[in-house]
């Protein structure tokens, strides 16, 4: 199969003609791993994170080229709300990283992994200083939180939580940013994912670089190539260039430092583990009632969103896509969103007949008159009232899509 890529694009003001955009190649003159290096720290959004971990916030770039014992991490970044980016620049053209970009990228994790808090911070404040103008805002003798000051950060006591246990269990995402990809990597990208229990995502990013005529300025086209889904939290050791990966830790285990007693094996991510962690501070044994939950409604074609809230989302044979409802980290059950992309009768439909089989009442927002699920004591409905009783909406959700199927064939 022949490899995919991108087509020229055409910059097309109105009343005038179409020009063409020329794609820079890195490597060339001054387009070289720095000078992108430089564009992805002043401006992270260029990063596809929304399509790699949905519920990480906004990236702040907090220094460039890290030290580590083995090496320079070329970018880092820090969400407000504790979450650690690594991203490591590499021109795709050259052979020799070609076959080590995958360890080199294993090698920093194994160093990240074994770093506290402090440690963490003494390395950022040290990049800061050593590189001086190439960052952002340079203070000196700043700490890692004064660095989020201007955004909506965490509380400085529960952001130094976060960071440590992101730290401490490997819940880090680690990112490969070049400007094209080659076979053999995706080779080495694909063995990686098939033999190694990894704990933290990797992901390969491509940015297509073009460069606006008579403009200072760039057209970045960003896409993810692959990423892992597997987070099993193994040990990493290196010897001679090699990574060598331990057996995984059940979970569970202590040493892991996850609140997650043992789920069903699947597919799970730094967005995932987040919000089942928030369920397991609600109950302990939410994570595994949800889980199982999602097992249930997962041959009806219903999928979880894992972002800041789990949303369920089921698409009809027609191809819209709905949001079936979601839950918040805290706990509260959303239904109102089920309504406008399907016919309102059957939104009302199923939001009646859950609310029926669950044995609650119907709410309905003041503003538009859309219905949704309450609870007898609060307007919203609450996870740990149904925790016990998932099994009913995911029969709601079958009597939903079956009658939505119905109506489809009809009217088509």
């Amino acid at each position: 199969m022949a490899r995919t890529q991108y087509s020229r694009p055409f910059l097309v003001p109105d009343g005038a003609q179409a020009v063409g955009l020329d794609r820079i190649h890195l490597g060339d003159g001054l387009y070289d791993e720095a000078w992108l290096q430089n564009q992805i720290h002043h401006h992270p959004e260029c990063l596809p994170i929304d399509q790699i971990e949905p519920a990480l916030d906004r990236l702040v770039p907090v220094c460039l080229e890290m030290e580590l014992p083995n090496g320079y991490v070329d970018n880092v970044f820090v969400t407000p709300s504790g979450d650690v980016v690594l991203a490591e620049v590499k021109l795709w053209r050259n052979p020799e990283m070609r076959r080590k970009v995958v360890a080199q990228a294993l090698d920093y994790a194994s160093c990240l992994f074994k770093m506290d808090y402090e440690a963490f911070e003494t390395a950022v404040l040290k990049a800061r200083s050593r590189n001086g103008d190439r960052d952002l805002s340079i203070a000196s003798g700043q700490s890692l939180y004064q660095l989020m000051a201007e955004y909506d950060a965490l509380d400085e006591a529960g952001f130094i939580d976060a960071v440590s246990n992101n730290l401490l269990n490997g819940r880090v995402l680690i990112l490969v940013v070049g400007d094209g990809v080659h076979s053999q990597t995706e080779q080495l990208f694909a063995l990686l994912e098939h033999h190694a229990g990894l704990h933290f995502t990797f992901a390969l990013v491509e940015l297509a670089i073009f460069a606006l005529p008579h403009l200072r300025s760039h057209l970045i086209l960003p896409r993810t190539l692959a990423q892992t889904t597997m987070i099993t939290r193994s040990v990493i050791e290196f010897a001679d260039g090699r990574g060598i990966i331990e057996q995984p830790v059940p979970h569970g285990d202590a040493r892991t430092g996850s609140k997650l007693a043992a789920l069903p094996e699947s597919p799970r991510s730094i967005s995932s583990d987040q919000f089942f962690d928030a369920m397991s501070e609600i109950s302990p044994a939410l994570p595994a009632k949800i889980q199982t939950f999602l097992n249930a409604v997962s041959p009806l074609g219903v999928f979880p969103d894992f972002r800041k809230a789990l949303i369920l989302r089921w698409t009809s044979p027609q191809g819209i896509t709905c949001n079936l409802g979601y839950i918040q980290r805290d706990g509260l059950v959303q239904t109102v969103d089920v309504h406008g992309k399907l016919p309102r009768h059957l939104t009302e439909q199923y939001i009646a007949d859950l609310a029926n089989r669950l044995e609650k009442p119907i709410q309905s927002n003041p503003g538009n008159g859309l219905t949704y699920v309450g609870d007898d004591h609060r307007k919203t409905l609450h996870i740990h009232s149904i925790a016990d009783d998932l099994e009913i909406w995911r029969d709601a959700i079958e009597a939903f899509a079956a009658a939505v199927k119905a109506y489809e064939a009809q009217d088509g």
